[in-house]
């Protein structure tokens, strides 16, 4: 992940926040990696949130 990120080309000023959404269970070798920013559970982005 960190090549992929250091041969992006962005304008100054820009950063990158890198994310992982998985699905089922996550390999413990990933989640105690640093290169991702934010780990997302399938589950959570399939569930609706009500706002009132």
């Amino acid at each position: 992940m960190r090549e992929k990120l250091r041969r992006l080309k962005l304008p100054k000023g820009q950063s990158v926040r890198t994310g992982l959404i998985y699905c089922g269970e996550l390999d413990p070798e990933i989640d105690g990696r640093d290169d991702f920013d934010f780990l997302v559970p399938a589950e959570k982005l399939m569930t609706r949130k009500v706002y009132g």
